[in-house]
């Protein structure tokens, strides 16, 4: 007895499911009917007609422009997931193509969307390792290209839009790593993060003058990318929206782009860079940037930004502009053929390692305005043989100065009151250090070793 019980309650419950499931299958409005037709089970709902399953043997498939009399609008989510379809004629009566449709489709190989199509939803094409094209040209109804649709569609080599496309959402051809063709329409404003993101065989992106914003990692690691039209329209390249594009030597930024974001074109092979005098938010968008050599910045500038070029290895020079202010924490860190800069009259603040490892520069003058050299400012910078702190100085952060090999007098002023531990420690050929202060007004136990401190107070 219990077993039948428990026999009739599962029959119950799997009915359930499937009503349920049929309930849900459609995107909007309730199932009046469902039905089938040849290789199609579909649905009838009050404002639409879907494809819910295709169960036929593959190969090439012709979507019917109506089913059970009812003209076709809908392809239901995961209704072709995983089938044997090498390719499918769509009609032009479809209007939306549901989530993971055909998902894991691994013998499909191209793709016409029709021009009735307004919606493609998430990872709908995803995961189809032999799809080698993509026309989405004919659908002027379409205005985003979904989140994941083309996500790790290995052999797809080509794509085009239609100018209707304003947004190409999340992962939408993250790894498409045959991807070389990209046709986008003159409507697109915006590429979000991860678009694009693993492309390694794409080499030219060519935007139209509409795109507004690159968004975050969206070309990361396309690694062969080397020519980059953005247009007249961009405003903002977002966190590492090129990081690690080795192969991008050259770029133009046109006046008009306000935001450079964290990483935004960091480990790529940048030459040279000029930013445009519209930015007005600057991050470390060029740290690790190896083969850079040459860059402008613009001329009202008041910061630094924090590692903006640190690891800059081939950076030679730099002009800071007048109006700097304040050089951030590690801004040109590791810039190893960084020549002696200008450090503006305005600079008040040093950040801590800004210049660390910048084996090149051999001397440096500061202005009485300079108030803080930050914490390892300029430790390993091992050919720094001359510095003349101005009058101005208040504090000397810990290391500030360790690992100048070449250092042999340094004189600090009398308004020196904070100074940090091992300021001079390894600096082995430091041999008198000058402080116009008292003798016994620093504590001087912690700077370092091997050298001699000679106290001289300034008359009052």
């Amino acid at each position: 007895m219990k077993t039948l019980y428990f026999k009739i309650f599962s029959l119950i419950s799997a009915g359930l499911l499937a009503v349920v499931c049929f309930a849900g299958c459609g995107k909007d409005g309730g199932l009046i009917k469902t039905g089938s037709s040849g290789d199609f089970i579909y649905g009838v709902y009050s404002d639409h007609t879907e494809i819910i399953s295709y169960n036929g043997s593959g190969g090439e498939v012709a979507v019917p422009s109506k089913l059970g009399g009812k003209v076709l609008t809908s392809l239901g989510d995961f209704s072709f997931r995983g089938t044997a379809v090498t390719e499918v004629i769509l009609p032009d009566t479809l209007k939306s193509i549901g989530e993971e449709a055909f998902s894991n489709c691994t013998q499909l190989a191209s793709v016409i969307v029709p021009k009735g199509v307004t919606e493609i939803s998430s990872g709908a094409f995803s995961y189809c390792s032999e799809l080698t094209s993509v026309d989405m040209s004919a659908a002027t109804g379409l205005a985003v290209v979904s989140e994941n649709v083309f996500f790790k569609c290995a052999r797809l080599a080509s794509v085009l839009m239609s100018d209707s496309v304003e947004t190409i959402s999340n992962a939408a051809f993250y790894d498409c790593v045959s991807l070389k063709e990209v046709g986008f329409g003159n409507g697109l404003k915006s590429v979000e993060k991860m678009a694009f993101c693993g492309c390694t065989e794409l080499e030219e992106l060519l935007l139209p003058d509409s795109v507004e914003k690159i968004g975050e990692s969206a070309f990361e690691g396309c690694t062969v990318l080397s020519r980059i039209d953005f247009g007249n329209g961009l405003k903002t390249v977002d966190t590492k929206a090129f990081y690690n594009c080795v192969g991008l030597n050259e770029v133009t930024l046109d006046d008009g782009l306000l935001s450079l974001k964290s990483g935004a074109f960091s480990k790529s092979g940048l030459l040279s860079i000029s930013i445009p005098e519209s930015v007005t938010e600057l991050e470390d968008a060029f740290s690790d940037c190896t083969a850079l050599c040459s860059v402008t910045l613009p001329s009202g500038m008041k910061k630094i930004p924090d590692n903006i070029f640190a690891g800059c290895a081939s950076l030679s020079q730099i002009t800071i502009p007048s109006g700097v202010t304040e050089i951030g924490a590690n801004a040109f860190n590791g810039c190893r053929s960084l020549l002696t800069p200008t450090v503006p009259d305005g600079v008040s603040k040093i950040g801590d390692y800004a210049f660390a490892g910048c084996v090149a520069i051999d001397t440096l003058t500061f202005s009485d305005n300079l108030k803080v050299i930050g914490d390892g400012a300029f430790s390993q910078c091992i050919l720094l043989s001359e510095i003349n702190l101005g009058n101005g100085l208040e504090t000397i952060g810990n290391e500030a100065f360790a690992s100048c090999l070449k250092l042999k007098y340094i004189t600090l002023p009398s308004s020196v009151t904070t100074v940090g531990d091992g300021i001079f420690k390894s600096c082995s050929y430091l041999r008198i250090v000058t402080v116009l202060r008292e003798q016994g007004s620093l504590d001087v136990g912690n700077w370092g070793v091997g050298y001699s401190i000679k106290w001289q107070p300034q008359a009052q």
